[in-house]
């Protein structure tokens, strides 16, 4: 019995680390969205200021027509500051990699800091730490979905599958998802 438990523990061990590793090979570094960076801006807001307080993009991103330029993806709050209104699950969940990226930027060699293309459209002001920030961070969904993966691979034999078809469920899942 033990041997099937230390079996199925080591499959699940090579079910994350697989779909993991592929997220991140496939993943695309960078931020191609204004909605990902007004989420992003609520990360790096939480973890440097304790805010949800954002600036906002400068330029003409999505807004409506009628909107002025530099509206999209934030409301006025009561204190009349800007927020984010894509949810804040996603910024606070992402708080560990905006630590790792803000944690690793003095050990990354600076030529890998660029490694977005200059001739990318871009939301913010380039630069090394912000580039290099965001990279780290839109690595967050890379652990999420296998993670979520998991859990549902596991569910599926709480409710009586067996191993490998549980396992088949979660691979499906997570090569199914995108990042």
């Amino acid at each position: 019995m033990l041997v099937g438990v230390a079996r199925a523990r080591w499959a699940w061990l090579a079910l994350f680390i697989a779909c993991a590793s592929l997220h991140t090979c496939t993943a695309r570094g960078r931020i191609t969205y204004p909605d990902d960076e007004i989420v992003f801006q609520t990360t790096q807001s939480l973890a440097e200021r304790g805010s949800l307080a954002i600036a906002g993009i400068p330029h003409r991103t999505g807004e409506k027509p009628s909107q002025p330029t530099g509206t999209f993806g934030w409301a006025k709050g009561r204190d009349g500051q800007r927020y984010g209104f894509f949810g804040h699950g996603l910024s606070i969940v992402a708080l560990p990699m905006y630590a790792l990226g803000r944690a690793s930027l003095d050990h990354v060699e600076p030529h890998w800091r660029n490694a977005i293309r200059a001739d990318l459209f871009a939301f913010h002001a380039r630069g090394p730490e912000a580039d290099w920030l965001r990279i780290v961070v839109s690595l967050t969904n890379c652990l999420i979905t296998p993670f979520a993966a998991l859990l549902l691979g596991v569910w599926a034999r709480v409710l009586g599958a067996s191993l490998r078809p549980a396992i088949a469920l979660a691979l499906i899942y997570a090569l199914a998802t995108t990042t």
